[in-house]
C-alpha cells in the first residue's frame, strides 16, 4: 500500500485478503466454532478437569495465525522497498 497515493495495486488487495482473512480465520471462525461446539474456553472445567480434546488443534490455529502475519509481513517488506527503489 503506497502512502503516497490512493490507488491500490492487485498486490496491495491480495496481500490485505489473503492476510487479514488468514488471521480472521484462525481468530474468529475456529473460535466461533469451538465456542458453538461447547468446548471449554478455559484450561479447566467447572468440575475440576482438564479437557483433553478441542474441535481444532491450537497448534493449526496458531499456524494460520502466524502463515497470515509472514504474509502482511512480506507484503510490507515489499511495498518498502519498491518505494525506495522508486524513490517515493
Amino acid at each position: 500500500m503506497a502512502t503516497n497515493t490512493t490507488t491500490e495495486t492487485m498486490a496491495d488487495k491480495v496481500a490485505m485478503a489473503l492476510g487479514g482473512g488468514l488471521i480472521i480465520l484462525g481468530v474468529v471462525v475456529l473460535g466461533l466454532l469451538e465456542s458453538i461446539a461447547g468446548r471449554s474456553a478455559g484450561p479447566v472445567t467447572e468440575d475440576g478437569a482438564i479437557p483433553d480434546a478441542v474441535l481444532i488443534d491450537p497448534s493449526i490455529r496458531a499456524g494460520l495465525i502466524l502463515v497470515g502475519v509472514i504474509v502482511l509481513l512480506v507484503y510490507a517488506i515489499y511495498t518498502f522497498a519498491i518505494q525506495q527503489h522508486l524513490g517515493e
